[in-house]
């Protein structure tokens, strides 16, 4: 139970630095959105390494 609660608020989190991206890059603040995107990108990496191991 405490994994799959781990899991649904590690994609939750994923999903909110990529909100903030297309939110950031759609208002015209690149860095920021870029940041962001980044974030996730590097977020969902580590998170799928974990889960594999």
């Amino acid at each position: 139970m405490r994994n799959k609660n781990s899991i649904k608020l590690k994609i939750v989190a994923i999903s909110c630095f990529l909100i903030a991206a297309i939110i950031g890059i759609a208002t015209k603040e690149y860095t920021t959105g870029i940041l962001f995107l980044v974030m996730a990108i590097s977020y969902s990496l580590i998170f799928f390494s974990q889960k594999q191991n």
